[in-house]
């Protein structure tokens, strides 16, 4: 089981963050395998809704926020500064600890040394059962465009696609699911994503990235995984370039659902309805024997989607479907035909719904999908 540090200041515990990370390197340097679970550093980028919770100081808003309504996952919450705190999570039987950076109101840093399989499961428990917490959903063209930024050198891939998330089991005349990684860089492997990419456009996308960021000198560097649902896993000399990869990844996030508000119904100030929907648009259509499975596992309210709904059928091509987002809690529409789909997001919800929508969408149809506005202007 974890054990609580209480660290006397967010210093000593990125002090101590970078020694675990600087051991993880050696290891896999030295041991040429992969023994130093216990050494790699893990994070996840979350986006909260704590805005109208009345409660006094953000440990106690912590506190509820990672302590699952079921009863399941109880949490100690120690402040170790104002914007950094240290968690103790109890979950069947585990003991995990987690340390929360206090981004902003919206969004926190959430750093682990604990276990791949513990604070996976934890943080899947907690994102199902708790309205108020969701992840980042990096879609594909997000993720590219991560390996290519100044000083970072590719050093892998992952694609990543599951029909059977929207279509049940197994079909005959279309594949079902595709899992693919490729780790070591160099310009031949770097060649082959552009070729793979290219050719499995339409059928897979990225499910993360790795690339290596140097800093400005004395040679630091870190190696980082980058996964489509916000987790970033590391290893290297710098904990500071670790923590700069989060910071732009939130900024480049941030950007998008600033954009993406613009687009929600509201009412002005002259009481006028303002707004437009977002058209999600597929390269093929839906199959017909398919429509039905797919609009029953969509919004069933499990994960990935968080999406439930009452599903109306409008004539044979198209469907309304009244959807309650499970993240905040508040109602949406969607106007669903096989080759796109309308959304109306209210001024209530998350434009992280929309997020998480497309980005699985993308990893669960075996069509290109893209994010347009009315007139057709690409948004994604």
């Amino acid at each position: 089981m974890d054990k609580m540090r209480k660290f006397r200041s967010k210093k000593e515990a990125f002090d101590f963050f970078q020694e675990q990370m600087s051991r993880a390197y050696e290891k896999i340097y030295e041991d040429k395998k992969l023994e130093y679970e216990s050494h790699m550093l893990k994070s996840y980028l979350l986006e909260i809704d704590a805005s109208d919770m009345e409660v006094e100081g953000r440990g106690e808003i912590l506190r509820r926020l990672f302590s699952s309504r079921d009863g399941f996952i109880r949490t100690e919450v120690y402040e170790v500064e104002p914007d950094f705190f240290e968690l103790k999570h109890s979950y069947k039987g585990l003991e995990i600890v987690t340390y929360v950076e206090w981004i902003s109101d919206r969004f926190l840093f959430l750093y682990t040394l604990s276990k791949t399989e513990h604070i996976d499961k934890l943080i899947h428990r907690l994102v199902q059962t708790q309205p108020r917490i969701d992840q980042f959903w990096m879609w594909d063209a997000f993720l590219d465009a991560q390996i290519r930024k100044p000083n970072r050198l590719f050093r892998g891939f992952g694609f990543d696609y599951d029909y059977r998330k929207v279509a049940g089991e197994e079909t005959e005349r279309m594949l079902s699911y595709l899992k693919m990684q490729l780790w070591g860089g160099g310009e031949v492997l770097k060649n082959f994503y552009e070729d793979l990419r290219s050719m499995l456009k339409g059928m897979a996308v990225l499910g993360k990235v790795r690339f290596k960021e140097y800093g400005h000198s004395n040679g630091d560097f870190v190696i980082s995984d980058v996964k489509f649902n916000g987790k970033i896993k590391s290893y290297g000399t710098d904990i500071g370039l670790h923590r700069r990869i989060m910071i732009d990844l939130k900024r480049d996030y941030e950007q998008k659902l600033i954009q993406l508000d613009r687009y929600r119904f509201r009412w002005s100030s002259e009481n006028l309805l303002e707004g437009e929907p977002f058209y999600i648009v597929f390269d093929s259509p839906i199959p017909e024997d398919i429509m039905p499975l797919f609009l029953e596992n969509i919004f069933s309210g499990k994960m990935p989607f968080r999406l439930m709904g009452m599903i109306s059928q409008m004539d044979e091509y198209e469907y309304i479907a009244h959807v309650v987002d499970l993240h905040v809690g508040e109602k949406f529409l969607l106007q669903i035909f096989p080759d796109m789909i309308l959304l109306y997001l209210s001024e209530e919800v998350c434009t992280n719904t929309v997020l998480r929508f497309y980005t699985n969408l993308q990893h669960t149809l075996n069509v290109g999908v893209s994010l347009e506005t009315e007139s057709e202007e690409k948004i994604i």
